[in-house]
């Protein structure tokens, strides 16, 4: 007879030994995140640029814009993003954009309004603040 703890154990060793729990192959240069950061408390949503010892680097919104930014990128405005650098001593959490249960995620509700993948919007985003930059 098996005892009561022991598939617990079993269970977290397999887990341990997934790939899905290597946070490597979830948070790579472009995954689409959620950046949660304390003192003070804001909340950014966007492409992910980078991640190390550092901070995390992405290019993104403030997600109490979120609704503002989607409406005016559907009525024809770039989305206005910018590319934010956080110490992470300031970072609290980051976490993948994904869905909850029969909620969708961010990501999905960008591109079910949109009608374009938020990569490639947040993508064409710095292609046009660059080409302003050129411009200039």
């Amino acid at each position: 007879m098996k005892k009561k703890g022991s598939s617990r154990v079993n269970n977290r060793d397999r887990l341990k030994n997934t790939p899905a729990a290597e946070p490597t192959q979830w948070f790579h240069t472009g995954s689409i995140v959620l950046a949660t950061l304390r003192e003070p408390r804001e909340k950014f949503w966007g492409a992910l640029l980078a991640l190390d010892p550092a901070g995390v680097s992405l290019r993104g919104i403030e997600l109490s814009s979120f609704d503002d930014a989607t409406s005016a990128f559907v009525g024809g405005e770039p989305l206005n993003t910018a590319i934010l650098f956080f110490p992470m001593h300031r970072v609290e959490r980051i976490a993948m954009d994904l869905p909850e249960g029969s909620l969708p995620s961010l990501a999905e509700r960008f591109q079910t309004r949109t009608g374009m993948d938020p990569r490639d919007a947040l993508a064409q985003s710095g292609d046009n603040a660059a080409a302003g930059r050129a411009g200039a």
